[in-house]
């Protein structure tokens, strides 16, 4: 299945092609394995040069995400983890929806942007995943429910005064980095300096000439060696 920006499932093949029709869910041609059940989310990501490209996001590809933060992150089936995050973005489809899954937590989804302030309180989640502008917004209005012990941040650096206040209410704070093409699943930060360390560090490697090149499960099909 596909989710889309408009929160609509659409169908698509492993090629991240959309399958004709598949609006109206009259598709031919989709490939679905019955035995596993498995099947593929697609997320779209905008390009500098062209209009919006599919990323496949498969099983083996969630699953990897999943693995590498564990080895970071605890998330046990005691965890409680409110899910305020668009699903349409790999930061909060990984790390508000799968992650916790995976490890048997319970997923609060929250009641929208309305209830951002209230949603903590009502939920008692133990861990918040979040962007750095949700955190100061809660930390402001002091929205941060007891229970909270890890704040998961993603989609772009914790600041340095944000990490050091939810530090002063006892709050373990986790910043990822990555993009859709590669399940969101490159470095992790844990520390107040604001250094990443690698999530596996043997599939990234630093090119002549400065660019990050990264291999491994994570990659979505579709941009394996797409030079693009």
């Amino acid at each position: 299945y596909v989710l889309c920006s408009t929160n609509q499932y659409v169908l698509s093949d492993a090629g991240a092609n959309i399958l004709h029709g598949a609006e109206k869910d009259d598709v031919t041609g989709l490939t679905y394995n019955e035995n596993t059940a498995e099947g593929n989310v697609i997320l779209f990501t905008a390009t500098a040069w062209d209009g919006d490209k599919p990323c496949v996001i498969t099983m083996k590809n969630i699953l990897t995400a999943v693995k590498r933060m564990n080895d970071h992150c605890e998330c046990t089936e005691e965890d409680r983890v409110l899910s305020q995050i668009e699903l349409t973005r790999i930061f909060g489809l990984v790390y508000s929806l799968f992650w916790p899954l995976a490890n048997g937590a319970c997923v609060c989804v929250g009641r929208g942007i309305r209830h951002i302030d209230s949603d903590t309180f009502y939920y008692n989640p133990t861990i918040l995943p979040g962007t750095p502008s949700v955190m100061n917004y809660c930390n402001r209005i002091s929205a941060f429910n007891p229970e909270i012990r890890k704040v998961i941040i993603g989609d772009s650096p914790c600041p340095f005064r944000l990490y050091e206040a939810l530090s002063d209410r006892d709050i373990s704070v986790y910043t990822v980095y990555g993009s859709a093409e590669n399940t969101g699943s490159v470095a992790i930060n844990v520390s107040v300096d604001g250094a990443y360390d690698l999530l596996d560090d043997s599939c990234v490697f630093i090119a002549e000439d400065g660019e990050i090149l990264v291999k491994g499960d994570c990659i979505t099909p579709g941009y394996y060696n797409d030079k693009d």
